[in-house]
């Protein structure tokens, strides 16, 4: 065959050098969207924008040539899209090079991206460029604040003079948009370096800046700012640095930012030249940090056992209080613990209007202790909760707090809003108070956990399948297996059970011989049970009933393997909200929607009522 011929033959099979590819849409728009931050290449857009430049080649060659070049065309072309490729190209140097000085260039160059009022017309968010910009600032700045002398990775917002490739820039602090005592946190965790564990939603808010968890020991618990604190603190924020729209002074040392750091005590935002721009935030990061090494796994079974461990009986939070915003007290269930609230407390707060409005406290408690006693406690708690942190009554969310209680927590919610008189009394013995031998120690405990005045601070209650009626579970074999493992702590033991000696003859028999666990106080024919179902609701208390079913089946049939629908129904509640699970239903996304419904309520009840009163709306926007 001729030179020709073989020559024609191949012609079809070649293929052109220019033309096209049918790979599938998928393979398309991964090339598309890829860039430094998904691989090792940058981005199409700046690949282009260096090539249009005629700065490919140098690129290659001598990179930090480049970036001189493309920084001296950036100040004198009126291009919004060399300042992106800036952005991106010193986040590659930063990465081959690790020098912090790049990534704060980085930082710098997509910050004059996306706000620069000098470059004509402002950066269109429908570009690719513009959301692939922010997440350059967000990882650029997290990296230009490592503390290089940390072998850990966190980061220090200490003010001062950062290099800049061919130029500085003088950072200031602002703090003034924390809550928090800045001085509690000892150690700085970028957001972004933890996996998280257990939660079925990560809550993070996505805008500018990066998002971090700021851990610290609570040292000094003798302030009431830091008495309901735990010892260990993790708290969310996010560190945002604003640079001034001065691209010249890169080169003259001139040039100014400030780092401005923002708590999560609401849906952070920040103004940009007239613009409302959202933070990044990460919730749930810090949320998983501060349960990553708690006690109150330990807790759960070893409370119910009446076990002493270095944990307190009382009420905690795990932020710092912040005036205006509506307490939500969570009261865990038996052989349970605060722990257990964390993924409502984590669907919670993604709801704007509960995060900016609302604050939450938790109460833990010896779950095996009688339930008069935990309930008395627990309005002990409020009450000294609610004095420490506002002596005075300045702070008018104080008088709005919600309680929402679990299981046998429920009971001890129905306690903070019902008044006893003599009912409960009188259902355990039909002797005067008056007739019995009593020393001063049992007579106060007495007092406390058998007469009640409701909370007059508590407005709204919720009850999560509550036995209200009893628990069919405490009447069989698990019951008494149940009741075999409680001990009660010692000291209260034995006030009652010296008490009890003392006036045998005073009581049925079948309250002589046993001091009652709350296990037997759960029990459908226990007195006291029975008593404190038959005391109303304070009218004044907005009641709510959140009642789970296993069973396919429709109320009032029905229960969720510990709790009867008929236990947990009340007649007069102001709504009532079937789902259909087991009794551990905190965690339900139903459930928690539901709460996220109540507390919404709790807030556009109370402005009405100011509004109506003439009173200024109190607590932050969302």
């Amino acid at each position: 065959m001729t030179c020709l011929a073989l020559t024609l033959a191949a012609l079809p099979s070649c293929r052109s050098p220019l033309g096209v590819d049918n790979v599938g849409a998928d393979k398309v728009r991964a090339q598309l969207e890829a860039s430094v931050l998904t691989g090792d290449e940058p981005s199409a857009s700046t690949r282009q924008t260096v090539a249009m430049l005629g700065l490919q080649e140098t690129w290659e060659d001598d990179p930090d040539a480049a970036l001189v070049q493309l920084r001296e065309l950036a100040m004198l072309e009126d291009d919004r899209n060399i300042w992106f490729a800036l952005a991106e190209l010193h986040f590659v140097r930063a990465r081959d090079t690790g020098r912090r000085s790049e990534y704060m260039a980085s930082t710098v160059s997509a910050w004059w991206y996306l706000t620069s009022k000098h470059l004509g017309s402002p950066a269109d968010p429908f570009d690719r460029r513009f959301r692939l910009a922010a997440d350059l600032y967000n990882r650029s700045l997290v990296r230009a604040l490592r503390d290089e002398e940390s072998t850990d990775d966190s980061i220090r917002f200490t003010p001062g003079l950062f290099e800049l490739p061919g130029g500085s820039i003088e950072v200031s602090s602002d703090r003034s948009h924390i809550s928090w005592d800045p001085g509690l946190i000892t150690r700085v965790v970028p957001a972004d370096d933890l996996i998280v564990r257990g939660f079925d939603v990560r809550i993070r808010d996505y805008g500018l800046g990066a998002p971090f968890v700021g851990v610290g020991e609570n040292k000094d618990p003798s302030t009431p700012e830091t008495r309901y604190l735990p010892a260990r603190l993790s708290i969310s924020g996010t560190a945002f640095l604003r640079v001034e729209d001065r691209p010249e002074s890169w080169a003259d040392g001139t040039l100014k930012a400030s780092l401005e750091i923002y708590g999560d005590d609401e849906v952070p935002t920040v103004d940009i030249d007239g613009r409302t721009v959202p933070l990044e935030s990460d919730l749930t990061a810090s949320l998983a940090y501060s349960l990553e090494t708690s006690h109150a796994w330990d807790f759960e079974l070893a409370g119910f056992m009446g076990e002493v461990l270095n944990y307190k009986t009382g009420m905690f939070m795990l932020r710092p209080y912040v005036p205006g915003k509506i307490p939500v007290v969570l009261v865990h269930g038996t052989a349970s613990s605060p722990a257990r609230w964390a993924p409502m407390f984590n669907g919670l707060l993604a709801d704007p209007v509960v995060r900016s409005r609302c604050q939450f406290w938790f109460f833990t408690y010896n779950t095996g202790n009688p339930v008069a006693y935990s309930g008395a406690l627990l309005r002990e708690a409020l009450k000294d909760i609610v004095h420490a942190l506002d002596p005075q009554g300045l702070d008018p969310a104080l008088q709005q707090i919600v309680v929402m209680g679990h299981s046998q927590g429920g009971l001890l919610t129905r306690m903070t809003a019902t008044t006893t008189g003599n009912v409960i009394w009188d259902a355990l013995t039909k002797v005067p108070l008056a007739d019995f031998d009593l020393d001063p120690e049992a007579r106060t405990l007495i007092e406390r956990t058998l007469f009640w005045d409701r909370v007059p601070e508590v407005t709204r209650v919720i009850f999560l399948a509550t036995p209200h009626r009893g628990s069919f579970l405490t009447t069989g074999w698990i019951g008494s297996i149940a009741a075999s493992l409680v001990s009660i702590p010692k000291q209260l033991g034995g006030t009652i059970s010296d008490f009890v000696t003392r006036n045998r003859e005073k009581f049925p028999p079948e309250l002589r011989d046993k001091i009652p666990t709350a296990v037997d106080n759960m029990k459908p024919d226990n007195p006291f049970l029975m008593a404190l179902a038959s005391i109303p609701i304070d009218p004044a208390v907005r009641r709510h009933s959140i009642i789970a079913i296993e069973e396919n089946v429709e109320p009032p049939l029905g229960d969720d393997g510990v709790v009867q629908y008929t236990s947990a129904h009340l007649d007069d509640s102001d709504s009532e909200f079937v789902v259909r699970s087991g009794h551990s239903c905190q965690a339900n996304p139903l459930v928690i929607r539901e709460v996220r419904r109540l507390l919404r309520l709790q807030v556009s009840t109370w402005d009405a009522e100011r509004t109506a009163a003439g009173l200024p709306i109190v607590g932050t926007k969302p």
